[in-house]
């Protein structure tokens, strides 16, 4: 993701407002979850969560509920977050992932 890019991504986790096209934060949101899930999983490995989903589906769940929004989600300045540091919180890649699902299972968006 180039610097101009990850620079938006920054804006959105310091204010949580969305300057931009939804259509648009959504494909760059997408791409950094997951170049950061891919990272985690390539630094920490995983460890099934206690309903037995497979890394794969997890991942693919997570983009999917991503790509679920009309709208940017009411927890976007966390997402973002999260995204851009994920190290700073988790050691763990299925603690990574528990976070990213709270995060996008909300049901409202920004205005």
């Amino acid at each position: 993701i180039p610097a101009e890019l990850e620079r938006v991504l920054e804006e959105m986790a310091k204010e949580g407002v969305p300057y931009y096209t939804w259509a648009g934060l959504r494909e760059l949101l997408e791409a950094k979850l997951v170049a950061v899930i891919d990272g985690f999983n390539a630094s920490f490995g995983y460890e099934e969560d206690k309903g037995g989903r497979p890394f794969t589906q997890r991942k693919t769940d997570l983009v999917e509920a991503l790509r679920s929004f009309d709208g940017a989600p009411f927890t976007l300045q966390r997402l973002a977050e999260v995204l851009l540091e994920p190290e700073r919180q988790y050691q763990a890649t299925h603690k990574l992932l528990n976070s990213l699902d709270k995060v996008l299972s909300v049901s409202s968006t920004l205005p």
